[in-house]
């Protein structure tokens, strides 16, 4: 499956990609965007219940170096650098049962998780400017809410109030018998 063409689109807002669809669809999607060159990792949200567990979660999914100090500052620090993960046509974080995502916090870390997120956005579409030792063009970064369908309702009730969610629909298919 080739992968739609925004997640290969630099964008300098936040806006998670809410993708309704079963297990199976999923699974063929993640495929075919890593194929297409993009770098996917999966969180699961149900492990991400609070703040301790995200960062523990995030951490393994996204292989965050031993130094990482499980706290916002950090977090952000490490999501912005990724240096660790071979470059890629960009950054794609998945993140299956979103509804959960820091369901037993209160509502300040999700604000804090998402304002740390539109952060990351930025600097992942700012080209930093060769001659730098960290030189590199905008690269983009894409959090993919995937839910299952039965659970979109409260995906767009968790998410929706602080931020723009774009359906990200499957591309046609390419019209061959495979």
């Amino acid at each position: 499956m080739k992968p739609s063409p925004i997640l290969l689109r630099t964008e300098d807002t936040f806006r998670p990609l809410l993708r309704p669809a079963d297990e199976r669809s999923h699974a063929l999607a993640q495929r075919g965007w890593a194929e297409a060159g993009l770098a996917v990792r999966v969180v699961r949200g149900h492990k991400c219940r609070t703040r301790q567990a995200l960062f523990d979660e995030f951490a393994a999914a996204l292989q965050f170096p031993w130094y990482f100090k499980e706290n916002w500052d950090a977090f952000g620090d490490c999501l912005t650098d990724l240096d660790w993960i071979p470059q890629q046509a960009g950054h794609v974080v998945v993140v299956k049962e979103p509804e959960q995502v820091l369901l037993n916090e209160d509502g300040a870390q999700f604000d804090v998780l998402l304002d740390v997120l539109r952060m990351v956005t930025v600097e992942w579409s700012t080209a930093v400017e060769f001659g730098e030792w960290r030189a590199r063009p905008a690269v983009p970064f894409h959090v993919v809410l995937a839910c299952l369908p039965h659970h979109t309702d409260q995906t767009r009730e968790r998410w929706e109030p602080l931020s723009d969610l774009i359906l990200l629909p499957d591309p046609p298919a390419s019209g061959r018998d495979d």
